[in-house]
């Protein structure tokens, strides 16, 4: 029959190795748009409306929802951008 110092120990033991594993689960790479990624974006969105006729301002936001670019045409209103 097995001690209770030695069942305690392998549960410490396992409950280490459980804890190891699930910290290298819980991380995540998160990926990011660059700048020069976001104006290619925004400078795309623009031409778009512009071959339509559209004057617009474009915002591109990250993943938090910050703004990260914002460009507004030649002859969008000034409103257009809030």
């Amino acid at each position: 029959m097995m001690s209770i110092k030695k069942i305690a120990m392998i549960i410490l033991l396992s409950s280490f190795s459980s804890m190891s594993q699930a910290e290298e689960e819980l991380s995540v790479k998160v990926s990011r748009l660059t700048l020069d990624t976001v104006v290619k974006i925004a400078r795309g969105t623009l031409d778009a409306c512009r071959i339509k006729g559209i004057p617009v301002s474009v915002t591109v936001v990250d993943r938090n929802g910050i703004a990260q670019v914002q460009m507004r045409d030649t002859m969008a209103p000034p409103v257009s951008l809030i």
